[in-house]
């Protein structure tokens, strides 16, 4: 994560916009029924329990009744199922993982970050997997036509895994993708402040870049499959806070592809390092992964209700809007 999110091309946790360029989302698609003009029910919180809406019985059930028993973090989200086998037995050390990797790297010691980076490594971005991100509306129909050097079949930027975020309201999804960027409109507000007192032109950018803002009350989200080459495509973003120090994280990755060759990722807070967004949700970066012929982009409202925005053709590489 080279300079700041708008510079780089590619923002500090999962969902902003799709330029083509390496480098930093997120419910499951929609049932595959619906169609244009339809809506996919989001997830709701009930009383404490993660409710999915079945159609076939017109009624909310428990996620565990949908899913199979599926895993729920200490937040009411979905948790990360991985885990579970990874730290069988040991809720110790699970629950020191799920702390650690929330944690920005340069707070870490070398002992704790070697545990994050390995733990990390473990949880798989497997063909066939769901994704998502969240994209501003201009990314999104930059990327639908392919206009500002946008590429409609590929995805770049940071990205995560559909079923570790679930459908949750948009307040949630703020928080679980680390998608604050407070600490960028700061940062430009300051330098736009020293331009003006300086008698200079200041940069128009107000340093805002979240697809999700605080109190958001609707957003636009990618949807789609991981193909064969997701592996290749995409990298767990290890590196540390912008202005920090992280340096003790470097002899732990000098092994670790890309950064065996390339400089660790950085960028502003809340990017944490870890491979993993400061809401616990583990995040990759996309330098041109494929989109898949079952790639959708939703309007999703405040409480996490999607409807249909745009359909992928993949034999035309192109984007047709829903009616």
């Amino acid at each position: 994560m080279p300079t700041t999110p708008r510079q780089a091309g590619q923002p500090a946790a999962p969902g902003t916009d799709n330029p083509p360029v390496t480098r930093p989302g997120g419910q499951p698609d929609g049932p595959p029924t619906v169609g244009g003009g339809e809506k996919a029910r989001g997830n709701r919180y009930q009383n404490g329990t993660l409710e999915r809406w079945d159609a076939g019985q017109q009624r909310w059930l428990p996620i565990a009744q949908v899913d199979g028993g599926g895993t729920t973090s200490s937040s009411g989200r979905p948790g990360i199922a991985d885990l579970d086998q990874i730290f069988k037995g040991q809720p110790a050390q699970r629950q020191r993982y799920e702390d650690l990797s929330r944690t920005p790297t340069s707070q870490l010691s070398p002992d704790d970050a070697k545990f994050v980076i390995d733990t990390r490594r473990q949880i798989p971005l497997n063909p066939g997997t769901p994704l998502v991100k969240y994209m501003t509306k201009d990314g999104i129909d930059r990327m639908i036509t392919g206009g500002g050097g946008y590429s409609p079949d590929k995805v770049f930027g940071s990205i995560a895994r559909a079923d570790d975020v679930g459908d949750p309201p948009l307040s949630q999804v703020h928080d679980a993708l680390g998608l604050d960027d407070s600490a960028s409109i700061d940062k430009a507000t300051k330098a736009r402040n020293e331009a003006i007192a300086q008698g200079k032109t200041p940069d128009p950018w107000d340093g805002s870049w979240s697809p999700v803002p605080a109190n958001a009350t609707e957003a636009y989200k990618l949807t789609w499959t991981a193909d064969d080459s997701i592996e290749r495509d995409t990298y767990i973003p290890f590196g540390g806070p912008e202005g920090e120090d992280f340096g003790h994280m470097q002899p732990l990755l000098d092994n670790v592809p890309p950064f065996d060759t390339q400089p660790m990722q950085s960028t502003m807070r809340p990017f944490t390092g870890t491979g993993t967004t400061s809401g616990g949700e583990p995040e990759w970066i996309a330098r041109g992964a494929q989109l898949s012929k079952d790639a959708k982009v939703w309007k999703v409202d405040g409480d996490g209700n999607a409807t249909l925005y745009a359909q992928y053709d993949p034999n035309a590489k192109s984007w047709k809007l829903a009616k």
